[in-house]
């Protein structure tokens, strides 16, 4: 086992534009490298791409104003065009990208939220840690992309939030994904984080499950302008969710792949089998379950392999949160073959 570690870095300020301009100045090769990944693999001209973003402008600003306060800094900092940092932070409803292949999970009885992030082989040198500290106190610490403002963490209130994506056939003119993650985070407890889930401008196909320190969580499923919620049903169980739908009364139109569809079904099975063998619901139950790769077709932790349109994807890297310790186990890599870092907030 080897131990890579990605960057990490502190953003600071009592605005989201201090915020913002920190953190585009910090990563400002970073981001434009990403900016380069997205474009080639999206194949769509410069004038599309900024069109779209010009939408989500609207969309975002509509949502929260502070966020495009901070997106527009980035782009200062990073000294790029603010449409391309609009872009990233939608880029799953700009150009839905399949072969997703997240593994998700919640231990209620301990609080410890985790997944492995499955993508291009590309991010894992571009992504990092990044710690946001607002000067009201409020601290998040997330493994994100440069130039994306919210993804995979958790803040100081012990809300966390994990991601999973789902394909559905529709026009995705909502709020970001990435956004509403963002929202998750900054929010002070769980019931605020699912009135913003619920009160949008929907239009986006992916998952958010939302955990806590207190041992409670809600799922969110997003499907275009409908959402279904999933909470807990006792104290002890453990949530898992992959790249389907669970709502089994309203199943969405999927444009994912049959082969995409039985991978995401083989992991959910496979670590559900894995979970009713848990007892204490530690940090080492969790590694045991997404390091998984007992199914060779279909691991939990997946080795890269061929993408269409990125070169490579697989495990870019494993998350797990201690909420109640607010404490991160991370790999930069496939947790097979790199150890877990641990940060605390």
């Amino acid at each position: 086992m080897v131990l890579e570690k990605f960057p990490l870095i502190t953003v600071h300020g009592s605005s989201s534009i201090e915020i913002g301009f920190q953190h585009g100045k910090k990563l400002k090769e970073r981001i434009q490298k990403t900016i380069q990944v997205y474009h080639m693999a999206t194949n769509l001209k410069e004038d599309v791409i900024f069109d779209r973003a010009a939408h989500f402008k609207r969309v975002i600003y509509k949502f929260n104003p502070d966020y495009c306060d901070e997106i527009e800094a980035i782009a200062k900092g990073a000294g790029v065009n603010p449409s391309w940092i609009y872009a990233l932070n939608g880029r799953t409803e700009l150009v839905p990208l399949l072969s997703h292949a997240c593994t998700a999970l919640y231990f209620s009885k301990t609080g410890i939220l985790a997944q492995n992030w499955d993508w291009a082989e590309a991010l894992e040198s571009l992504s990092l840690i990044m710690r946001i500290k607002k000067n009201n106190g409020h601290e998040i610490l997330q493994v994100t992309e440069p130039g994306i403002i919210g993804k995979i963490g958790f803040n100081d209130k012990g809300i966390g939030a994990c991601l999973n994506f789902l394909d559905y056939k529709g026009d995705l003119n909502g709020v970001p994904i990435h956004i509403l993650l963002r929202a998750v985070l900054d929010s002070s407890n769980l019931e605020e984080a699912v009135n913003k889930m619920k009160n949008h401008e929907h239009g986006t196909a992916s998952n958010i499950l939302i955990g806590t320190d207190k041992g409670k969580y809600v799922d969110v499923e997003f499907a275009d302008k409908q959402i279904f919620l999933f909470e807990n049903s006792n104290e002890d169980e453990i949530f898992i969710h992959t790249n389907h739908y669970l709502d089994k009364a309203s199943v969405p139109t999927l444009i994912a792949t049959e082969e995409d569809i039985i991978n995401s079904h083989v992991r959910y099975d496979q670590a559900l089998n894995l979970a009713k063998q848990v007892v204490d619901q530690s940090i080492e139950d969790m590694k045991k379950i997404l390091l998984n790769k007992s199914n060779k077709k279909h691991p939990i932790c997946r080795k890269y392999v061929r993408h269409p349109l990125f070169g490579r994807s697989g495990s870019v890297c494993s998350i797990i949160m201690n909420l109640p310790r607010r404490e991160m186990h991370v790999t930069k890599g496939n947790p097979t073959k790199h150890d877990y870092e641990l940060i605390k907030l």
